[in-house]
């Protein structure tokens, strides 16, 4: 819900109560309305301090749960970038309420698009909001809706965290909070939370919603965006967003780096607390060196093989194919040159010496050189390899040696 957002007279709006008085608190317009509740500038006739007034209008048993869970929770919170819960009670009405102080200021998304903050100075507010929960996580509290919209920016630029409506708490784990309910607002949401995985619900699952916001601001596009919550729970689950470069250039390497761990698939890679994403934060607006580094190859790969698993597969058999077929081809190519130099050598080794040719076609006393190759073809030559004993080259057969050295002469075996 837009909790410090004003808005249209509270006597337009259906969903506020008949009267208008609350206790000792009177209506004095409307902020805004969440799911099972609605937000009221309201005075407090005691002191006349303007103060934010939250009323239960949901009025079924599971929302009266989860609105006295939420007060619990704001309760036990005492930090200076948390707005406080001041006081509770129930009306003569029915009508569950809490109050927390006013703040003059705007949500994260409207004081971005006014004062366009630069990077540093983001990060600077965001390190404050990390702090803030961190402070919650040591009280066993789980924010779980993490977004702009949560976040109010007052007039000195200090940021204070809101609407606990969906807070889990660890220390004081009741039924509500024990089923497999998918709460929280999809587009912020990590991927442990989409699949109702309340086991593995923690700091980690708040430290990707604020990298959730770091990337909006560093692209100015969201991570995962899809028509259908089906298909946006399918990406958030097994699709790595397009890394922050990649959209906006000027998007420095490390703050890069600090996005990509809070957006981590697995938690263990992720910031393990909200405290080491805000010193990692305090690094950056300093120029520190930060502990988190890029996305390296290894990791790419695993983003491929989890976006479409038959890919690694696939190339690791092309690859086995591409090994063989080439080792083939070397081997054959090895063997054919290791006959040419055979047969070079064997030539060379004529080259140099004359030998006589005794065949019934030939005189008795002729001899045959290198050179005679034109005589050879065209009286023909007929030999028994018994003739050539002394030359034979082992593993060759003789005609095909005297066919590489004499190409122009007919040979035949007798």
């Amino acid at each position: 819900m837009s909790d410090g957002i004003p808005s249209e007279s509270y006597h337009n709006n259906s969903f506020l109560p008949n009267q208008s008085k609350i206790d000792h608190y009177t209506i004095a317009g409307v902020l805004g309305r969440g799911g099972m509740g609605a937000v009221y500038r309201a005075i407090d006739e005691r002191d006349g301090r303007v103060v934010a007034l939250k009323i239960l209008i949901d009025d079924n048993a599971s929302s009266h749960a989860r609105f006295e869970r939420e007060a619990r929770a704001v309760a036990k919170l005492h930090h200076p970038n948390i707005v406080p819960l001041i006081d509770l009670g129930i009306h003569e009405n029915g009508n569950s309420y809490y109050c927390m102080p006013l703040i003059d200021g705007a949500v994260m998304n409207a004081w971005i698009y006014e004062t366009k903050p630069l990077v540093k100075e983001m990060c600077a507010v965001m390190e404050k909001v990390c702090r803030a929960l961190h402070h919650a996580h040591g009280l066993g509290i789980i924010h779980r809706d993490i977004k702009p919209e949560h976040i109010l920016i007052d007039q000195q630029g200090e940021p204070h965290l809101l609407d606990f409506g969906v807070v889990r708490d660890n220390s004081n784990i009741d039924r509500l909070t024990q089923t497999n309910a998918t709460v929280g607002t999809p587009l912020y949401m990590a991927p442990e939370q989409v699949m109702g995985d309340d086991k593995r619900l923690g700091p980690p699952s708040d430290v990707w919603s604020v990298g959730v916001i770091l990337y909006h601001f560093a692209t100015g596009q969201l991570p995962f965006q899809e028509e259908s919550y089906y298909d946006l729970f399918e990406k958030i689950v097994k699709t790595d967003p397009p890394r922050p470069c990649s959209i906006n250039p000027h998007v420095p390497r490390s703050h890069e780096a600090i996005i990509t761990c809070c957006l981590d698939k697995n938690q263990n890679r992720r910031y393990s607390s909200a405290q080491a994403l805000a010193n990692e934060l305090a690094a950056f607006q300093t120029s520190s060196r930060v502990k988190a580094s890029s996305p390296g190859l290894a990791r790419r790969v695993r983003g491929i093989h989890r976006r479409n698993r038959l890919i690694i597969p696939a190339l690791f058999l092309i690859g086995i194919f591409g090994t063989i077929l080439m080792t083939w081809s070397y081997i054959s190519w090895h063997h054919q040159q290791s006959n040419w130099e055979y047969a070079g050598s064997w030539g060379s080794q004529t080259e140099h010496s004359e030998f006589t040719l005794w065949s019934p076609r030939l005189d008795t006393n002729r001899r045959v050189t290198n050179n005679d190759s034109v005589a050879v073809k065209d009286q023909g030559i007929s030999l028994t390899r018994g003739h050539w004993s002394g030359l034979e080259a082992p593993g060759l057969p003789m005609v095909s040696l005297l066919k590489l050295t004499y190409p122009s002469a007919n040979l035949q075996m007798l």
